[in-house]
């Protein structure tokens, strides 16, 4: 089995900007967040999975790789990926406990293998670069404890399959075409001048697609962040993540679908270049895991809050 052709299962995943992703805060009445993201991520290896032991090395002996550890993602060709990706993202808070988000990515995909990286004219297993939308995220959250200094909220989340799923020989996919549910805790506490601290927890539903009977495994999802400011409107964050799925199945006779697992590291620097206006760049380290690749995904962003609220003095002028 390529590599190219179980790789949508990662690009989303992959490629969700770093943001306060832990945290329960949410944005404020009548405010609107508007995030533009880019992402790029080039690997030759990933961390082995199931398919790997039984497979590509059924003969086990002390050299042959286990589960997790790393391998080249493609053993026949020894082929990397590389991946450019533009998010754009938007929350908007409806009342002062409620918002609505959404996000969109543009995936440019491509695979070369090592012949065809080292010489363009070289014949072999050549697959073409796919360009094309990913799966839409929509998303609730609401703000459902507060205290002093910290706030409680409920997230709920679904990849609706928006991006063409048309996988063949000569092109890598860029979504699953299917659908996920998910929802999660999430739990804010101020530093007050020094930052914010956050965590959350979720678990992920993982729908079968009818036309393929491809069901990946459920998922749940663990992640942890730290915020600290600096001077000159800076503020370095570092969070960590997991995600730990269990087996799935495709086909209908349901076979065994290898489980997707992540451990990751991120780490980042944010500048408010104006009260409303901030830039972003991020790294994140893809440490462990499972059916997954390698690499470090890096990031830029740029984000701009709109206040939508009536003025004032329009509401003064609007008729009683």
């Amino acid at each position: 089995m390529r590599f190219r052709h179980v790789l949508a299962p990662t690009l989303l995943l992959a490629f969700v900007a770093f943001d306060a992703h832990a945290s329960g805060w949410t944005v404020g009445e009548g405010q609107l967040i508007v995030k533009e993201s880019f992402g790029y991520w080039s690997s030759d290896r990933k961390f082995a999975s199931t398919i790997d032991e039984q497979l590509l090395f059924p003969m086990r002996t002390p050299s042959s790789p286990a589960r997790g550890d790393r391998i080249p993602f493609d053993p026949v060709t020894a082929g990397r990926f590389t991946i450019f990706g533009a998010t754009t993202s938007v929350s908007y808070g409806v009342l002062p406990w409620l918002d609505l988000s959404a996000s969109l990515p543009v995936l440019r995909v491509d695979f070369d293998t090592a012949s065809r990286a080292g010489d363009p004219q070289a014949a072999g297993d050549v697959v073409d670069a796919r360009v094309g939308l990913g799966d839409l995220l929509a998303g609730v959250k609401l703000r459902v404890a507060r205290g002093t200094g910290w706030v409680g909220a409920i997230k709920m989340e679904a990849k609706i399959p928006t991006g063409r799923f048309d996988p063949n020989a000569w092109q890598t996919p860029i979504t699953e075409g299917q659908t996920d549910l998910s929802g999660m805790t999430q739990v804010g506490v101020s530093l007050g001048r020094f930052g914010y601290a956050g965590a959350s927890a979720g678990y992920k539903l993982r729908l079968r697609k009818a036309s393929n009977q491809f069901a990946p495994g459920d998922e749940v999802v663990l992640a942890a962040e730290l915020g600290a400011n600096l001077p000159y409107r800076l503020m370095v964050k570092a969070a960590a993540d997991a995600l730990l799925g269990q087996p799935g199945t495709i086909g209908f006779a349901d076979s065994e679908w290898p489980r997707r697992r992540l451990f990751s590291l991120w780490g980042g620097v944010v500048w408010k270049a104006t009260p409303n206006t901030s830039m972003d760049a991020s790294l994140r380290w893809l440490i462990a895991g499972e059916n997954f690749p390698t690499g470090l995904p890096l990031f830029v962003g740029v984000t701009h809050a709109f206040d939508l609220r009536p003025s004032p003095q329009r509401e003064r002028q609007l008729p009683r």
